[in-house]
């Protein structure tokens, strides 16, 4: 298999050849919940074919950086306005203005050279030594080091004294603090998942979840109290859909009643 670099520009720093960064925002928030994200990516290469991987490169004042990975689920082909895209199923995705997957320190080290990742296009073939380090990097989440052995790295050797501090720029979605409030007062201190039962000291020690997603719905009944595991399970846990359905039963019962409206 092949592997392809695909680029991402925010179209606030290239207005005719960048893509919004909220629309890649949505995509990563909508494959952290655990759906299916696929998008279609212009290349370079007409060779892309199923299954090659794919890593995505964030240029501009904040990269270069990788954002993201996946396979190619559609082949290089011709789009309406004539151009070459491939249809890519991302595995990882994440917001740029939060985080990134591997940092120009990291792809400089890998890749030997600046170029491989200031490259103008999007969908260009990596070298497959350069394509192993990255996927080791990313994917696996361990580069492959000759100076280590097969029993593994030294834990003393791990970590920094003295970290540099950086700012870190975080957009979300505004919130009702009333409907927080209400939600946390009617939990009592205690996880609203059922099969949890944990309870807490202290109210702080929960979290409100809002189950269809902050931007769809911030209402009392359609949030539940849940601990921190639960919280997590609720987003990332292969069951998480199950689990929601079940959360969004429960909380469904705070709906107000509707009130028969009176004729005029």
């Amino acid at each position: 298999m092949a592997s392809f670099l695909i680029t991402f520009k925010p179209a606030s720093e290239n207005r005719e050849r960048g893509w919004p960064l909220e629309k890649l925002q949505r995509l990563a928030r909508r494959l952290h919940r655990g759906y299916a994200v696929q998008q279609k990516w212009r290349f370079r290469n007409k060779d892309a074919a199923l299954g090659d991987r794919v890593f995505l490169l964030l240029q501009g004042q904040r990269g270069p950086a990788i954002i993201g990975y996946g396979r190619v689920n559609r082949k290089a082909h011709r789009n309406d306005a004539g151009e070459l895209v491939a249809s890519v199923k991302f595995e990882s995705l994440v917001d740029p203005s939060i985080e990134v997957l591997a940092g120009t320190d990291k792809l400089l080290a890998i890749g030997g050279r600046q170029g491989v990742w200031r490259t103008p296009f999007s969908g260009v073939r990596l070298q497959d030594k350069i394509a192993a380090k990255l996927e080791a990097l990313v994917v696996t989440g361990m580069v492959s080091d000759d100076t280590y052995d097969d029993l593994g790295i030294d834990p003393s050797l791990l970590g920094s004294d003295g970290a540099p501090r950086f700012v870190m720029k975080k957009s979300g979605v505004k919130r009702d603090p009333a409907v927080r409030r209400e939600v946390i007062r009617r939990a009592t201190n205690g996880c609203e998942h059922s099969s949890c039962a944990d309870d807490r000291r202290y109210s702080g020690f929960l979290d409100v979840h809002h189950i269809l997603g902050a931007e769809e719905s911030d209402r009392v009944w359609t949030c539940v109290a849940l601990c921190p595991n639960c919280h997590r399970a609720a987003h990332y846990a292969p069951e998480c859909d199950a689990l929601n359905a079940e959360l969004l039963e429960f909380a469904s019962q705070f709906r107000p009643a509707t009130r028969p409206s009176h004729p005029s």
